[in-house]
C-alpha cells in the first residue's frame, strides 16, 4: 500500500509515535542550536579580546605606553594628547584599529568588555556563556568584576601579569619590563 494513497491510514497509536518522534527531534534540535549560538558568542569574545591585545601592544610600540582607563574603557580614542575614552563598537584607535570590537550580547545591555591599565600593563575582560570552556577562569570570576551586569571570567594580559589581582597590587620586574619593550 502507497503512503500517499486514498487508502492510507494510521492507527492512534501510530499517529502518536510520529508525533513523539517530532517533538523530540524539534527539541533536540533546538538545544543544540541554543548550544551552538552560545559556543559562537564565546569564540566570537575571546576573538574580540586577543585583537584589541594586539592592538594595544601596537599602540605600545608606538607611544611607549599602554592607553590609560577610565570606567573600564580604554583612553586610546582621539589624537594625543587629546586622548578619550574609546566606546565599543563606536570608536577606532587611530592608525592602529578600526573598531573597538563589542561584546556580541552588548546590545542587551547584559554583557560588556572591561579594561584595567597603569600604562605598563593591561588586563582586558569578558564572561564566557559557557563555564565548560577551557578558557573559563574561576580566579578571575572570584574577582567578582562585573562585565556588564554579568561577572567576567575570561581574561587577557599582556605578557605574564596575572589576571587574579589588580594591576596596582602587580608590581612589574625588569626583566618583564624590558621583555614588554622588546616585542
Amino acid at each position: 500500500m502507497a503512503i500517499f494513497s486514498k487508502d492510507f491510514k494510521m492507527t492512534k497509536i501510530e499517529s502518536r509515535v510520529v508525533i513523539v518522534t517530532l517533538l523530540v527531534i524539534g527539541l533536540l534540535s533546538f538545544f543544540n542550536l541554543r548550544n551552538a549560538e552560545v559556543l559562537a558568542r564565546d569564540i566570537q569574545r575571546k576573538n574580540d579580546l586577543k585583537h584589541v591585545a594586539t592592538a594595544l601592544g601596537e599602540f605600545f610600540k608606538k607611544y611607549g605606553e599602554y592607553p590609560q582607563a577610565l570606567d573600564g574603557k580604554m583612553v586610546a580614542c582621539g589624537t594625543p594628547p587629546d586622548l578619550k575614552p574609546c566606546r565599543w563598537a563606536a570608536d577606532k584607535i587611530e592608525g592602529i584599529m578600526d573598531l573597538i570590537p563589542q561584546d556580541p550580547l552588548a546590545s542587551s545591555k547584559e554583557y560588556s568588555y572591561l579594561y584595567f591599565s597603569n600604562s605598563r600593563e593591561f588586563q582586558l575582560f569578558a564572561h564566557l556563556e559557557r563555564k565548560q570552556d577551557e578558557e573559563y577562569n574561576e580566579s578571575v570570576a572570584q574577582r567578582k568584576l562585573n562585565c556588564g551586569r554579568v561577572e567576567c571570567n575570561f581574561g587577557v594580559v599582556n605578557g605574564n601579569i596575572p589576571l587574579d589581582r589588580e594591576l596596582s597590587v602587580f608590581k612589574v620586574n625588569e626583566a618583564t619590563k624590558s621583555s614588554l619593550l622588546n616585542e
